[in-house]
């Protein structure tokens, strides 16, 4: 399989030479275009052809294809960089005829013509090789006349070059079949002895259950929806999932339990003692699951050592732990605890027949007739896959991209499908697009269990040049990239993988068997180096990944490789990042490479000035845990080809030059030349996230004399219109006193993309956009210090964190408690104002403002600080029925941190019945809040952290029993707090934190108090 698949991927490369964007580079520069539409037309069917018969030639036979198929490969590496190179001085040349540098333009020129001469001569070379692999084709005694009807055949999807039958939707992996397994699985882990008895250090606190069977026969699957079963109960707590990669390091282990067990970040703990430390903190007293996923064989020595290292910090668990474990191997189950482990059964025929037809059928709507003969056809297919569960969902979600019989029945009437998963997999591989499959090949690089991020592939993929776009002016190459995803999470390639603890964004795996596939297709390509081990580098390797405590072995074999593409260089928890001096001889020699992320070690580096010299540099991510100072080179604007530029530096000169920019992390403007806001107009293609700071250092000859006033501040904030694909915007210390136009009109929806919107330090602004109309894929709105902001805008339902913090000036009430919000304010301004106490009714706010303006003001001020127009209105009884906020909280929203403005108790509790997802709740400072009633409390059965602070009129909490989910409490600078009600019935508390040690009972009366391991006590007046 691994001699077919590298023939395959080999020949198939040719179809690169087709893309778009290799075409227009020829005919722009080259006198080429005729020779490139011979190779298209007449030479690109024929190696299809082979690449379809190369599969039938025996092993044994296959060297001279072999040979052939690596020095196709080489030789179109070869015209992709001298292509690139020649467009990188196209982009020179555009930079230059900016600036009026007409020399540099003819140096290009003459640049230009010596490549074109290099790729007349690599093209001859490509004819050649070609022609050499037509003789294959007589070899193999396949008929001309053939190559027609094969090569136009576009039932194929691998041969529809530009359209790509995609969908968005991740087909979700059902169980079927297997409700006894895993209703035992449940039963044993809830069936335990002395669950309340202390561990003691003779005896385990956690038993091990093993699940083992062949690769793809579901064992994952099973165990996550295990998993998702124990996450909607409290039985377990913290649920730990781990995949164990062959090879792996315990430390990174560690910090992988560690980040499911606590919200604090691993990284801080720099060696594998300290790690182990923090992690029996987390774990002591707590009864958990921690399941371990894919455990390879234990008869090596220095696994079971690993292993059990691994399980130690386990050891100060609560009776009644467990570990789920699923391996292929019988006996890894049982050195790890469990000597009669679950076999994973074969699926009976009506269940793999019922779990194959789903992923065939997906939620396609079909008449009865269609239906049937679908049926009828897909158990012939369902014979051959021999009742793999991986093998079904795979070619069920390719066959569910064409649903008609013609297309079924051409796979059940030939014998294209071998008897074994893998080639089943490598058949749903071979109807990829050609450009998925190559991106698909890339992933190899990545180690097994790799958590992938969409964006992050994506960039990656386009950074490496594998993504082209059709002669459609309007489309991107981002949105090719992720029509390439989609097809390859749709098709069960890439596989959405739930963390199990809450990770911030969706990640993605590979199941084993498809990283094996990935493997073999991509051959020498690519190539990684994890853990301890070290090996022997091929000299052709392209893409690198190296996880490794010993950097200068590595560097070395490193600096070998000419033809490398990829340089990600990841540092081991408890190791050290490489040297700028060893990045700096990795750099001199490795002049192709086109990404490059690499680990840092020191406090502050200077990035080599050699790094200008990469030409083909397109990512460029340069990391350090201990976030250090970037010194970078001066003319890094130079790299014209760059597009994501990630790393904590002072800024450089002539940003402006780097046309091809699509990430820009920060920018800093400056009084120097190079670093003007202008460097900013010609980059039209940046998106995600982008910080811009020293605005105060913007100068304009009309406005040069100029104080910086609030209108000034609209004036720059105005011209600083963002791309639409902008996903992040973060607006700090802004003097205006509107937002600008692109932020506040529907412009053809400018920033449809925004996905987070921040708003900090900005004393002028008193009304923000109709947020809930303009951005619809906003999740995270946070709002810091606007003094003068008095009223909210509707809030999109995409909204799932909402921070409002130090609005003063902000109301959000309701008619009905217009009278308790004046009667709570006589409350706290008799305790300021002792004339006030003649002030016995609301309706007398009024006359008492009327008669003591000043005295009211500095009351309001004292009380609320900035505290706008709408609140004195509001308490002398002015409001109209306009001033009311319609705050209504979206569904979707789980968190809410809301503090120091005005915000009464009808409109919260409303709010809050309406969020059932909601699992954090932070409420401080709130001077018109009184109470949390049981009914609120009930609509709340997700919240696991609840934490109120300095809300001084607030008196009653009610209904705690109903929060099942409840682990972190705070309460602290209450003083008038009288109830805390059915706090004994909370379950499973595992922190409190409290000023009044009068709380303290009522919370450890009950049966949470067994599961708690930290008790605050700040700044008690009773100790």
């Amino acid at each position: 399989m691994a001699e077919v698949a590298a023939v395959g991927w080999a020949i198939s490369v040719l179809g690169w030479v087709a893309s778009p964007v290799t075409t227009r580079l020829i005919s722009d520069d080259f006198d080429e275009t005729e020779k490139l539409r011979d190779l298209e037309a007449r030479l690109l069917p024929q190696l299809a052809l082979m690449r379809e018969h190369a599969e039938r030639i025996p092993p044994g036979q296959r060297t001279h294809v072999e040979l052939w198929a690596k020095k196709l490969r080489a030789a179109f590496y070869d015209a992709e960089d001298i292509l690139d190179v020649a467009d990188y001085y196209r982009l020179q040349n555009q930079v230059n005829c900016q600036s009026g540098a007409k020399s540099a333009l003819d140096c290009a020129k003459h640049v230009i013509s010596g490549k074109a001469r290099k790729l007349k001569k690599d093209l001859k070379k490509l004819e050649k090789l070609i022609e050499q692999g037509s003789q294959f084709l007589t070899l193999l005694a396949i008929s001309t006349s053939s190559i027609g009807s094969h090569g136009n055949d576009t039932s194929n999807p691998a041969n529809n070059v530009n359209g790509l039958a995609t969908t968005s939707r991740a087909l979700t992996h059902i169980i079927v079949g297997r409700d006894g397994e895993q209703d035992e699985i449940i039963r044993l882990l809830h069936d335990t002895a002395g669950d309340f008895e202390p561990s003691s250090s003779n005896s385990k606190c956690y038993s091990v259950i093993g699940i083992y069977g062949i690769a793809g026969s579901g064992k994952t699957t099973l165990a996550q929806h295990v998993c998702n079963y124990e996450q909607n109960g409290n039985y377990f707590c913290p649920i730990m999932w781990i995949h164990v990669p062959q090879n792996f390091i315990v430390d990174e282990i560690y910090q992988k339990m560690l980040e499911a067990a606590s919200v604090e970040s691993p990284l801080a703990f720099k060696n594998l003692d300290n790690l182990q430390m923090k992690l029996e903190d987390e774990l002591r007293g707590k009864r958990f699951l921690l399941v371990l996923d894919d455990i390879e064989d234990v008869k090596d020595v220095s696994v079971q050592s690993k292993l059990d290292q691994l399980l130690s910090p386990l050891r100060v668990g609560k009776k009644g732990s467990m570990v789920l474990v699923t391996t292929r191997f019988k006996g890894a189950a049982a050195y790890l605890g469990d000597q009669n482990p679950m076999k994973i059964p074969d699926l009976n025929e009506a269940d793999f027949f019922n779990l194959f037809m789903h992923y065939a059928l997906g939620t396609a709507t079909l008449d009865a007739k269609e239906l049937e003969t679908l049926q009828m056809i897909g158990k012939k297919i369902m014979k051959k896959l021999k009742g793999s569960p991986l093998a079904a969902r795979v070619v069920g979600a390719r066959l569910c991209e064409n649903l008609n019989a013609t297309t079924w029945r051409r796979l059940e009437d030939q014998d294209v499908l071998p008897a074994n998963t893998m080639g089943a997999l490598w058949w749903s591989y071979q109807h990829l697009n050609e450009r998925v499959r190559r991106c698909f090949a890339y992933c190899s690089m990545f180690p097994q269990g790799y958590m992938f991020k969409r964006d992050e592939l994506v960039d990656l993929w386009i950074a490496e040049g594998f993504i082209t776009t059709t002669n459609n002016p309007d489309e991107q190459m981002e949105a090719v990239a992720q029509n390439y995803f989609d097809e390859l999470v749709s098709c069960s390639f890439l596989q959405t993988r739930k963390t199990f603890y809450g990770s911030a964004s969706e990640c993605f795996t590979i199941h084993d068997l498809l990283h094996e596939l990935a493997v073999m297709v991509a051959g020498n390509d690519c190539f990684r180096v994890e853990g301890g081990e070290m090996k022997e580098f091929p000299p052709d390797v392209r893409h690198l990944y190296v996880c490794s405590k010993d950097q200068v072995k590595v560097t070395e074999q490193i600096c070998k490789l000419g033809k490398l593409r990829t340089l990600i260089f990841i540092t081991n928890i408890g190791g050290q990042g490489i040297t700028i001096e060893e990045l700096e001889d990795m750099l001199k020699k490795l002049k192709k490479l086109r990404v490059v992320q690499v680990d840092i070690e020191g406090y502050m580096a200077k990035i080599p000035t050699c790094i200008c010299e990469l030409k083909h540099l397109r990512f460029l991510r340069i990391h350090n845990p201990m976030s250090m100072k970037v010194l970078l080179p001066k003319n890094l604007g130079t790299i014209y080809h760059l597009q994501i530029l990630e790393l904590r530096g002072s800024g450089f000169s002539r940003l402006g030059e780097l046309k091809s920019l699509r990430e820009l992390s920060h920018f800093k403007v400056k009084k120097e030349k190079g670093y003007e806001l202008q460097q900013l107009k010609g980059i039209n293609h940046l998106r995600g996230r982008l910080r811009i700071s020293g605005l105060d250092c913007v100068e304009k000859s009309s406005l040069g004399q100029q104080n910086f006033s609030p209108d000034l501040q609209v004036e720059i904030l105005e011209g600083l219109c963002p791309p639409s694909q902008l996903t992040e915007l973060r607006i700090w210390s802004y003097g205006g006193w509107k937002c600008p136009s692109w932020l506040s009109q529907n412009q053809d929806s400018l920033l449809s993309s925004l996905q987070y919107l921040e708003l900090c330090r900005c004393d002028n602004l008193d009304a923000l956009p109709e947020i809930g109309e303009l951005f619809i894929h906003l999740g995270h709105l946070k709002l810091v210090s606007l003094p003068k902001l008095e009223k909210l805008p509707r809030l999109p339902d995409s909204v799932k964190i909402l921070d409002i913090q130090r609005c003063k000036a902000l109301v959000v009430t309701c008619l009905e408690d217009v009278d308790m919000t004046r009667r709570l304010f006589i409350q706290q301004a008799s305790q300021i104002e002792r004339s006030l106490n003649t002030v016995v009714q609301p309706e007398e706010i009024d006359r008492f403002a009327d008669e003591h303006p000043e005295r009211f003001a500095t009351i309001l001020c004292d009380i609320f600080g900035r505290c706008g127009t709408l609140l004195p209105r509001l308490l002398r009884g002015q409001i109209r029925e306009e001033d009311y906020t319609q705050f209504v909280l979206p569904a979707s929203v789980d968190r809410i941190i809301i503090s120091y403005c005005a915000i009464t108790d009808t409109v919260l509790h409303k709010s809050l019945r309406a969020s059932t997802s909601l699992f954090s709740l932070n409420l401080r400072g709130l001077l018109f809040f009184t109470e949390i009633p049981s009914d609120v409390m009930q609509s709340l059965p997700m919240l696991s952290d609840l934490s109120i602070d300095e809300c001084l009129q607030f008196k009653h909490l009610q209904g705690l029993n109903h929060l099942s989910r409840l682990q972190h409490l705070r309460i602290t600078k209450c003083p008038n707090l009288e109830t805390l009600g059915e706090a004994d019935k909370v379950r499973i508390l595992h922190g409190i934190a409290t000023d009044s040690i009068s709380l303290v009972p009522q919370l450890l009366s009950g049966e949470g108090c067994s599961s708690l391991w930290i008790l605050r006590i700040d700044e008690s007046e009773e100790l």
